[in-house]
C-alpha cells in the first residue's frame, strides 16, 4: 500500500445556492489562502453547483444539505436566512437532489442509501436545530464535531456574545457528547464514520443588539478541519472518488486547528513486526502484537478510548499502545484541557454485536 496523505478538508460549507453568503470562487480563495486542499459544499435541499472537481488547486465536492421544513427568508438588509426544523441529513455522494417532501429521517436515509450516498446526521445538538430522531439506523456517520453549533453552545456561557465573536475559538464548545456517546454505542454493531465540520454560512448575526458578520470565511473554514487520509496515486488519477471512498472508509481525523494546527498529527496500527499497516477506520484482526501508535506534532494529553471506555492517558508527543482484546478502539486529544483532536476508530477482532470484551 503507499503511504497515505492527509487533504485538510473543510466541510459543510453554504453558498448564494441556499442561505449563504459567498459564491464557489470565494471559497475556493480564502481557503486557498488558508492551506484547505478540500471543501465540501452542502447548501440545503439542493445540489446547487454539482461541481465536482479542482477549482484551481482546491477539491470542491457538492453534497447536500436535506432540510426539514427549510424555507427562506430575506432580512431587512437583504440578506437570505434559512429557517428550518430539526434532524439535518448532510449528504455526500449523491448525483441527484433527494426530495425533502415530508418523508421521515428514516426514509430519507434509506432513499440515499439507495442512491448510491452517504448520509451523516448533522450538528446533533445545535442550539435551535439539534438532531432528536435517534431511532434511525443504516446512515453512514455523524458529525462529531460542528463549528458553528460548538461556538452557540460556547457563547452561551460566554462574558458576552461580543466577547464571544471576537475570541471564536477561545469559546468553542467541545463535540457533541450526545454524537460521541452515540459513535461509541453504534459502533459496537456496525462501523460508523465521525467527521469534523464548519457549517460556514458568512452570514451576519446580532451580536448584542449590533449586526456582524458572524464568522468571517477564514475562521469558518479553518476552526473544525476533517483530516481525509488518501491514496496520493489514486487521488491523481480519480480525486473524486477516491477521497469518497476514504470518507466511507472513515480515514478521517477530527482536529480543531484553531486551537493549534492538526497538521502533522497521525494515528496508525501495526503488527509487532510492523509488516501490516492499518489507518483509522480500517478493520483489524486481533493478533499478537498489534498495536496503535500517535503522534503529535507538539505534547498532549493523548487518550486512548476501548468502546467509549478511557484505557489509558499520558501527556507526551508519542504514544504507542498495544491493542490487547477486540473492541473498538479510538484516540482522542486535548490541549491545555481542552478537546483538540478525535480519530475514527479501529475495529479489532471481535468488535461487532456487542461482542468485544
Amino acid at each position: 500500500m503507499n503511504d497515505l496523505i492527509a487533504l485538510r478538508t473543510s466541510i459543510h460549507m453554504h453558498t448564494y445556492a441556499s442561505d449563504g453568503n459567498g459564491c464557489i470562487e470565494d471559497i475556493c480563495r480564502c481557503a486557498t489562502k488558508e492551506g484547505i486542499d478540500c471543501v465540501v459544499i452542502s447548501d440545503h435541499d439542493t445540489l446547487g453547483h454539482k461541481i465536482n472537481g479542482f477549482v484551481g488547486p482546491v477539491l470542491v465536492l457538492t453534497g447536500e444539505e436535506i432540510t426539514p421544513g427549510y424555507s427562506e427568508q430575506v432580512t431587512k438588509t437583504g440578506q437570505v436566512k434559512g429557517v428550518s426544523a430539526n434532524n439535518h441529513l448532510l449528504t455526500l455522494g449523491l448525483t441527484k437532489d433527494i426530495p425533502n417532501d415530508g418523508r421521515t429521517a428514516q426514509e430519507l436515509i434509506n432513499l440515499v442509501s439507495r442512491a448510491g450516498g452517504m448520509s451523516f446526521l448533522a450538528h446533533p445538538e445545535e442550539p435551535g436545530h439539534p438532531w432528536d430522531q435517534w431511532n434511525v439506523d443504516a446512515y453512514t456517520g455523524l458529525e462529531i464535531w460542528t463549528y458553528k453549533a460548538a461556538w452557540k453552545a460556547g457563547a452561551a456561557q460566554a462574558p458576552s456574545k461580543t466577547f464571544a465573536w471576537r475570541n471564536p475559538d477561545s469559546v468553542l464548545g467541545g463535540p457533541s457528547e450526545l454524537a460521541l456517546k452515540l459513535w461509541d454505542r453504534v459502533g459496537l454493531q456496525r462501523r460508523v464514520v465521525g467527521l469534523g465540520c464548519a457549517d460556514q454560512h458568512g452570514f451576519n448575526a446580532s451580536i448584542d443588539g449590533i449586526d456582524r458578520p458572524l464568522f468571517t470565511w477564514e475562521i469558518g473554514l479553518g476552526g473544525i478541519v476533517s483530516y481525509v487520509w488518501v491514496d496520493p496515486i489514486l487521488l491523481k488519477h480519480d480525486p473524486v472518488e477516491t477521497f469518497l471512498g476514504a470518507i466511507r472508509r472513515g480515514r478521517v481525523i477530527i482536529a480543531h486547528d484553531g486551537l493549534a494546527p492538526g497538521r502533522g498529527f497521525s494515528v496508525k496500527a501495526f503488527d509487532s513486526h510492523h509488516v501490516r499497516e492499518f489507518w483509522p477506520g480500517d478493520e483489524l484482526d486481533s493478533l499478537p502484537g498489534i498495536c496503535i501508535k500517535v503522534e503529535c506534532p507538539i505534547a498532549a494529553d493523548i487518550r486512548i478510548l476501548k468502546d467509549g471506555t478511557l484505557i489509558s492517558e499520558e501527556h507526551t508527543r508519542q504514544l504507542e499502545t498495544p491493542v490487547d482484546h477486540a473492541g473498538v478502539w479510538r484516540v482522542e486529544v486535548r490541549l491545555g484541557g481542552r478537546p483538540w483532536v478525535y480519530a475514527n476508530p479501529f475495529y479489532v477482532g471481535g468488535w461487532q454485536s456487542g461482542r468485544a470484551k
